[in-house]
Formats: structure tokens, sequence, C-alpha cells
């Protein structure tokens, strides 16, 4: 048994908490359909087909705990009614606001925003440690995108 958690722990560890990718549901005709959640966090995008949209099999390691080589992209889809004033802040662990980011949303059928990082140049210039992407509609708290960020 413990044998057993030793590795289940191992695997979940080295996986980075991998979630699957990309999100599949069944539609009414019982054909498999990807989709993504709204808000959360990968590697970053390959446009695979060159169509220049973000199909859902195109966004790379979909997880939650990245390491000092990588780069944190933190994505949000956000439907509010067309000029809402919305805002991305990123928090370190210890609650700075590293970054803010302002836009509105054009189209209220839904905008996509996308911002990447630099684990490395945010552990380097902060610290290690669970980190915060918070996500507003006008004063709103939308979201809260979490991940872990390690070092060397």
């Amino acid at each position: 048994m413990r044998l057993f958690l030793f590795w289940s722990i191992t695997c979940i560890l080295l996986a980075g908490c991998s979630l699957p990718q990309p999100f599949f549901s069944t539609d009414i005709k019982g054909e498999r359909t990807s989709f993504l959640p709204r808000f959360f966090a990968c590697n970053g995008w390959e446009d695979k087909n060159q169509d220049g949209i973000e199909d859902p099999e195109e966004w790379q390691g979909i997880k939650d705990v990245f390491w000092y080589s990588e780069t944190v992209t933190f994505v949000g889809t956000i439907t509010k009614p067309q000029d809402t004033q919305c805002t991305a802040i990123l928090k370190s662990p210890k609650g700075k606001n590293v970054h803010t980011e302002e836009f509105l949303c054009m189209d209220p059928s839904g905008i996509m925003k996308v911002f990447a990082f630099s684990v490395a140049a945010l552990v380097k210039e902060n610290e290690e440690g669970f980190w915060k992407m918070e996500w507003y509609a006008g004063t709103t708290l939308l979201n809260v995108t979490t991940v872990k960020l390690l070092g060397q």
C-alpha cells in the first residue's frame, strides 16, 4: 500500500499536475468534441494547423505546476457586455502585484486574453510558491487562477 501511494504521488509530481489536454465532452449525436475551461494556465499555444485560431488541442501543457525553465501562460475567456472594463492582476506568493493589465471586453460573445511569463524571471525577481492571476470585470472578481512556480 505504501509503495502504491509513493508511486501515485511521484507520478502526479512528475506530471506537473497536468490536466487532461484538451478536455472532451460528448455532443447530442454522441460525438466527442473538445473544449477548454474559461480560465486556465499552460505553457503556451502552437498554431498547428496555421489558421490563426486557438483550437483547444493547440494549447500546450495545461497544468498548475511550472518549473524554473518553463513559461507559464495564463488564459482567460471573458463574456461580459461590450465595453466592460476588465483587469488581470498577477500576484506573487506574498500578495505583491507583479503585473496588472486593463482591457475592454470588445465582444459580448467572449474575449480571450493571454499573458505569458518566464517562470525563471518571476521566481528570480520575487519568489517561488503559489502565484495567482486574478481576473476582474469592473470590481467583480471573475476567477482566480492559481499555479505553483518552482525554482531551480
